[in-house]
């Protein structure tokens, strides 16, 4: 799976005429071992380049590893943050986001990758590196990370790739993977339409945010954050940051609630912060309020963030407040 433009995907929002089109299902309801082999054999075709890997968006390439490294910075800041010991690159084609990411950041870097040319691409350009680990071939639909090992696990333009159970059993293993503080990036294109886009050429799917939070979601993981990728070329899909940690480890450790969204409101937290951490999912969040703390929101003010809106409501038995989500966020922009 690559960065693209949504124009390359059918599409039936933007479709003028139905036989120009293949139908739809051709992907998403190919048999498995099909719908693995023929991805297998697209990226067997394709050279083991940074222009490859991003599918002719290679130029990109910087833009989103900044993108990357600052919502990574971020995750450092959280109240429990996850550790800087090691990390895994999930489905990493040729180590790009291995040797330019994650390499600044953890002592030790695995990485996973189907396509043995890719994996010997990597080895070749990163073995000798003081923060290389192992190299696993392997597709993520049978990966099983080692137990209690990884501090962060990045999975980055891949989980299109696997159907909704094999992602959902991946970010299960996933789960047991992760040390107790550690965190699953999933940073993935997303449709902007409540339909799945089906990629015949390189057998994948894109999903819209909210399927994809829902699998998240069955597979036992909460969102801790949540960030658009902000300066890629117009026409591409919009790119979805998302940190997750398993729902039985839901406690007071960041400073984000379940759904990702800041729930210390002090003065300096405005509107401008829920844009950054606001999700696709509908929720309610509670924050205190007290005398010598103001917020900067009314109670009647309503905030939108691209499809999401936050309404402000009072709570006349208590000091709490809700902030609700009233509207899904399927309509991306």
């Amino acid at each position: 799976m690559r960065p693209c433009s949504s124009a390359t995907h059918h599409n039936t929002l933007d479709m003028e005429n139905e036989s120009d089109h293949p139908p739809r299902g051709l992907v998403e309801n190919k048999e498995r071992g099909a719908f693995y082999k023929d991805a297998a054999d697209y990226w067997s075709q394709i050279p083991a380049t940074v222009d490859g890997m991003l599918g002719g968006y290679g130029h990109i390439s910087t833009v989103d590893i900044k993108g990357s490294t600052q919502f990574l910075r971020q995750l450092f800041r959280l109240k429990v943050a996850p550790g800087k010991e090691r990390a895994i690159d999930c489905g990493a084609g040729i180590g790009r986001i291995t040797k330019n990411l994650l390499f600044n950041h953890f002592k030790k870097v695995d990485l996973v990758e189907q396509d043995p040319a890719f994996v010997a691409q990597a080895r070749t350009a990163l073995e000798a590196h003081s923060h290389m680990g192992n190299f696993y071939c392997s597709g993520l639909q049978s990966f099983e990370p080692e137990a209690d090992t990884y501090d962060v696990i990045w999975c980055q333009w891949v989980l299109g790739h696997l159907k909704d159970d094999d992602l959902i059993q991946f970010l299960q293993r996933c789960i047991r993977g992760i040390k107790e503080n550690g965190i699953i990036v999933i940073k993935e294109n997303a449709t902007t339409s409540t339909e799945l886009d089906e990629d015949s050429t390189d057998s994948s799917v894109t999903r819209p945010l909210d399927h994809l939070c829902r699998l998240l979601q069955e597979a036992g993981l909460r969102c801790v954050k949540q960030k658009r990728q902000e300066n890629f070329p117009h026409g591409l899909y919009p790119v979805y940051m998302i940190a997750t940690r398993p729902l039985n480890q839901e406690t007071s450790d960041d400073s984000l609630n379940q759904v990702g969204i800041n729930t210390d409101l002090s003065a300096s937290n405005t509107s401008e912060s829920f844009e950054e951490e606001a999700n696709g999912f509908n929720c309610q969040v509670e924050y205190s309020s007290d005398d010598s703390t103001k917020t900067e929101v009314s109670p009647t003010d309503t905030v939108s963030n691209r499809g999401l809106k936050f309404k402000h409501l009072s709570n006349e038995n208590n000091s709490n407040r809700m902030r609700e989500v009233t509207d899904k966020t399927c309509d991306i922009v």
